[in-house]
């Protein structure tokens, strides 16, 4: 009975010519039990995605096509969810954010309230948002908070009266700023459950009566899975 080469080694073959060659029961014998080795080897169906991070079965037209799929990253789970009106938050106030536009959501990862995340893994999250507070001045400073599971984990500010009171020649916002207002930025990466949630709350820590948010992003990017459930969000 004749071994497989592979897949430990690739079969050396000399190729065998009409009316010279004997051809002897292990001459297809041998070829026989390398196809199988890379029938095994290969598995049936490879041009199906049997295990993609979220979701069921992805079916391609050849195992070509699956491979590069996964080396793009096709199926790792990613949304983008926006709310360019905004939202209005009062004086010394607090308002978890609220996203109207699902911009590119396959998998659902937005609920309306949160980002729910659908699988193990390593994720990064980035929030964006405009603050209208512009030439009224008000003392105080405006807070953009990056809650997980219902707990603060991040933060970004745009402190209003620290860059009032900061020299023009050391600003680091852009000039016009006094009339273009502030932005605060949160970029977070870190390791996240299937089952964790994302929530943003905006703070106006301010004397203004009410502060309109505008411009609001929020994204969501799993760059890889992880298959150990033990490790520590966050």
């Amino acid at each position: 009975m004749a071994t497989a080469v592979y897949p430990n080694g690739i079969l050396q073959w000399t190729p065998r010519t009409d009316q010279v060659n004997v051809i002897y029961a292990n001459d297809p014998n041998t070829l026989a039990v390398e196809i199988g080795a890379i029938e095994s080897t290969v598995g049936t169906q490879p041009q199906i995605e049997n295990a993609p991070p979220v979701g069921a079965n992805v079916p391609y037209a050849t195992m070509g096509a699956r491979l590069s799929a996964a080396m793009n990253g096709a199926n790792l789970p990613a949304c983008v969810v926006l709310n360019t009106p905004g939202i209005f938050v009062g004086s010394g106030k607090q308002v978890f954010n609220t996203y109207t536009t699902q911009e590119y959501d396959p998998y659902k990862i937005w609920n309306g309230q949160d980002l729910t995340i659908p699988c193990n893994g390593y994720w990064s999250i980035r929030a964006d948002q405009k603050w209208n507070q512009g030439a009224n001045e008000f003392v105080g400073l405006n807070i953009l908070f990056l809650y997980l599971n219902g707990t603060w984990i991040d933060s970004a500010q745009w402190d209003w009266t620290a860059w009032l009171n900061t020299p023009l020649a050391l600003r680091t916002q852009a000039s016009n700023d006094l009339g273009s207002q502030g932005w605060s930025l949160i970029h977070w990466e870190g390791l996240l459950h299937k089952g964790d949630r994302i929530q943003m709350l905006s703070a106006n820590a301010t004397y203004c009566p009410g502060l309109q948010v505008t411009k609001m992003s929020l994204k969501a990017m799993c760059h890889r899975t992880i298959t150990n459930t033990t490790f520590v969000s966050g």
